[in-house]
């Protein structure tokens, strides 16, 4: 049976993945109505053409640069401006450094995976990548280097040592691992049907929108808590 830290995670995680379904479908639709329009679309596939040989030019330096404006610059500034989180300025800067070291460890692994399995829309092709990168990348290095970065960013190296010693991976990391394959297995199922190079292009104007969503649904939640207490 289960014990009760890991049943209130599973259970924390379940709620937040149901929470996260609006969101989930909001950024579902804008990946797939870009992944239509590249295939519908001559105009636009021009546009995401141009697109390749730009970022093609600049490879890792601007899978740097787009990344840390979609998932940190952008999100943080948008915070800072409504107010939606007490410290976003002061942490703008490191959470857009850990996006854009993100971004080139992304592009790496959008080329490994290239490499390994092709750069095709096949449906083997899809599942291989989907299960190597969510089952295996995502639970053993993309959640936990995230929650470990981004809980030095919030509450410092003693935040970290005490969430480590408190059931961490119950408590902390498998809620959150539960709330991101509710989302985004879907989602990179759909980045991996671009061609290689559109793939990190296309994960960074999901990352924005998925940010910005959420900066605004935790700052909701966060007003309501605070009203209640009140």
């Amino acid at each position: 049976m289960m014990d009760s830290t890991l049943r209130q995670a599973v259970s924390k995680g379940l709620r937040a993945a149901r929470a996260n379904i609006i969101p989930g479908l909001i950024i579902w639709f804008l990946a797939g109505m870009v992944i239509t329009l590249w295939f519908t679309s001559e105009t636009f596939q021009y546009y995401l053409n141009q697109l390749t040989t730009f970022k093609n030019s600049y490879n890792y330096t601007f899978a740097f640069i787009s990344t840390a404006i979609a998932g940190g610059v952008i999100p943080g500034i948008v915070q800072g401006i409504f107010k939606l989180h007490p410290q976003a300025w002061r942490q703008l800067k490191w959470i857009a450094l850990y996006w854009g070291i993100k971004g080139v460890e992304l592009n790496a692994f959008y080329a490994l995976q290239a490499y390994m399995f092709g750069d095709d829309y096949e449906t083997s092709t899809l599942v291989y990548k989907t299960m190597l990168d969510q089952l295996i990348y995502i639970p053993l290095w993309g959640v936990p280097g995230m929650l470990v970065i981004y809980t030095i960013i919030e509450c410092g190296m003693t935040g970290l040592r005490n969430d480590l010693k408190d059931s961490w991976i119950k408590k902390h990391l498998l809620p959150i691992l539960l709330a991101n394959w509710g989302v985004w297995m879907p989602t990179v199922a759909l980045i991996y049907v671009l061609p290689m190079p559109l793939q990190l292009p296309l994960q960074n104007l999901i990352l924005c929108f998925w940010c910005l969503i959420m900066s605004f649904m935790t700052a909701q939640t966060t007003r309501e808590q605070s009203t209640d207490l009140s």
